[in-house]
């Protein structure tokens, strides 16, 4: 089997295959460290240049070039914080006290946007559903976001 049909099925990358492949080379988020130089990381095994393989003298830190997303770990990092949540976003919605069981995982549209003094979010969401359900909630009752829609498919 080749490296190409190894890698994916359907159009979507396998992690496993692609770990094995892109391990230790410009690709894997585990060579992007601090004490890491572009020289010491090997390019990804491809038949092309990319600008990426030129070396230390093109890039002296990190590392640079794509990084394949399937090997990103989503592990919370110290000083992140979960990005913006806007009226155009919709949400898929998740089982919290501030949902009702029957409600848990439709999809609803954000309505409206407050925020307390405190910094504490709070939203309007309507189902778009036979329900037509409408919610004030917080943050932690979205299982999932949906930039401007984006990315959201029928259920």
């Amino acid at each position: 089997m080749s490296d190409k049909k190894k890698s994916t099925q359907g159009g979507l990358a396998e992690v496993d295959a692609a770990k094995e492949r892109l391990d230790g080379t410009t690709s894997d988020p585990a060579t992007r460290d601090a004490d890491v130089t572009a020289a010491e990381v090997p390019a990804d095994p491809t038949a092309a240049v990319h600008q990426s393989d030129a070396g230390e003298e093109g890039y002296p830190f990190p590392p640079q070039g794509d990084v394949d997303r399937s090997l990103l770990s989503d592990k919370k990092r110290k000083g992140e914080s979960p990005g913006p949540i806007e009226i155009e976003d919709w949400v898929k919605l998740a089982d919290t006290d501030d949902v009702d069981d029957g409600l848990v995982g439709h999809i609803a549209a954000v309505l409206e946007k407050r925020e307390d003094d405190d910094g504490t979010e709070t939203f309007r969401v309507r189902t778009r559903d036979e329900h037509n359900a409408e919610l004030w909630v917080g943050r932690d009752s979205f299982e999932e976001v949906y930039r401007g829609g984006r990315g959201l498919r029928a259920v």
